[in-house]
């Protein structure tokens, strides 16, 4: 079986203790966490009545099938309830890889409550209508609109009965349907906070969705978070003291790579070629460069550089990595945005592994919600979701 996969020679090079050391000294240095530390709580909605049946599942089962909540139809925005960038969701997500966002469980709750108000939008536009209409300029704007209706059923469709909804498709795009939303944002403004909550409350209801908090624990008891919430220097300068347990605790970027292609002739002159570059990143002019004067293929030549690159930005950025992984939307590789210009491209999957053998599961910060318009401190952003479970 090859490295790519199992990761094995990294297994058998690396001493626990090298990697424990790490693991403490990137800890102590304020670059990690424990997920046990901090509150890890993920909200969503369900139908009411219908088993809960949402749990975690890896990335590998989600591309075949959703994620378990993702999998009731009936609920048309069941998939917005999973923090899942893959999927357009809707959500403005942090990053772009398959991801579970986790929070107080204050916060959670927050979400979950938005989730359902959510749901409820088209309902709650309904309810205001209904209001509305029975209002001297709701009787007026309808009245416009049926006189439209009716124009349109007789010049287009004649004496036939048609459709409501194929006729509503063609109408056209005119002021009227702005001036009702106007008359509805108009009434809106004159409802005092008890009629908005009832409004909202009746929304809810007619929805039949609940909001559920569930809380996220990993199931090993070694789990560590990358902390983002340090600022961007201090990180930096973490990342330099802590060079030397990471040099012992990081695999060499041969040990990303399949069997067939280390055993390969043409693999060592590419790795023969990258001792000559004194230390420097291979960039995008250096691949070609290898390409052309070794006649290796140039998806071989990026393999070995991506994961020699990988490593080198590990070392020396470490914060860099870990975001680059997470917030790049590119395939397999990305670009660290301070290396754009020479095209510097890294192995996302070096640098998951990587962490995965320092027993890294996921990331916390402060961030911004798009759901909630709050700001939830302490959010953890799980990417290992092999690692953690449903309480």
């Amino acid at each position: 079986m090859g490295k790519t996969v199992e990761f094995q020679s990294a297994e058998q090079e690396l001493g626990n203790s090298e990697k424990q050391k790490a693991v403490e000294k990137l800890e102590e240095l304020g670059l990690l966490v424990s997920f046990s530390e901090v509150e890890t709580f993920h909200g969503y909605t369900k139908p009411i009545g219908k088993p809960d049946d949402w749990s975690v599942l890896t990335a590998e089962k989600y591309k075949e099938k959703l994620m378990s909540n993702a999998r009731n139809a009936e609920v048309a925005s069941w998939l917005q309830d999973m923090y899942i960038k893959s999927v357009d969701s809707g959500n403005n997500n942090a990053f772009n890889t398959f991801c579970l966002y986790t929070a107080t469980e204050s916060d959670a709750g927050g979400f979950a409550d938005a989730r359902l108000l959510e749901n409820a939008e088209d309902n709650r536009q309904k309810l205001l209508g209904d209001l509305v209409r029975k209002t001297d300029a709701g009787k007026f704007f309808q009245s416009v609109r049926d006189a439209d209706n009716a124009l349109i059923l007789e010049s287009k469709w004649g004496n036939h009965k048609t459709d409501s909804r194929q006729v509503r498709s063609e109408w056209p795009d005119d002021n009227r349907g702005y001036e009702m939303g106007l008359a509805l944002r108009k009434y809106e403004s004159t409802m005092d906070q008890q009629q908005l909550l009832e409004l909202e409350e009746e929304a809810v209801r007619l929805s039949n969705l609940e909001a559920v908090v569930v809380e996220i624990v990993a199931r090993n008891a070694g789990a560590m978070l990358y902390d983002f919430r340090a600022p961007l220097q201090d990180g930096e300068e973490a990342t330099q003291q802590a060079s030397g347990v990471l040099e012992s605790a990081t695999p060499e970027y041969v040990h990303f790579l399949d069997d067939e292609i280390l055993e390969s002739r043409q693999a060592h002159h590419v790795q023969s070629a990258l001792t000559k570059i004194d230390g420097e990143f291979a960039t995008e002019s250096i691949v070609q460069a290898i390409v052309a004067d070794l006649g290796v293929p140039e998806s071989e030549v990026r393999m070995i550089t991506e994961a020699y690159n990988s490593r080198k930005l590990f070392l020396e950025n470490t914060r860099s990595a870990v975001y680059g992984v997470l917030a790049s939307d590119n395939g397999g590789y990305f670009i660290p945005k301070a290396l754009r210009e020479d095209e510097v491209r890294c192995s996302k999957d070096f640098v998951l592994k990587t962490l995965k053998e320092l027993g890294v599961v996921g990331v916390i910060n402060d961030q911004e919600s798009a759901t909630t318009r709050d700001m939830i401190h302490s959010m953890v952003t799980i990417f290992d979701l092999e690692s953690v479970k449903r309480k």
